[in-house]
């Protein structure tokens, strides 16, 4: 490898997980791991496919294919 170091990336998936409902845990301290791993990266929202079939979305995900 060169004289750079390499990133590390660490993608978190939870089945269903909206925003909307760990944004007041997150707001009330509830999630405090979770908080930091936020604070020192980042945080998105999600397009879906449809139809939204867990199996269907979560192979779209780990293969980059529709």
């Amino acid at each position: 490898m060169p004289d750079r170091l390499a990133k590390r990336v660490l993608v978190v998936g939870w089945d269903a997980a909206d925003w909307k409902l760990i944004d007041p845990l997150l707001a009330r301290g509830e999630m405090p791991h979770l908080a930091r791993l936020i604070g020192n990266g980042c945080r998105a929202d999600l397009a879906s496919l449809d139809p939204k079939l867990s199996p269907l979305l979560w192979t779209s995900i780990a293969t980059g294919k529709r």
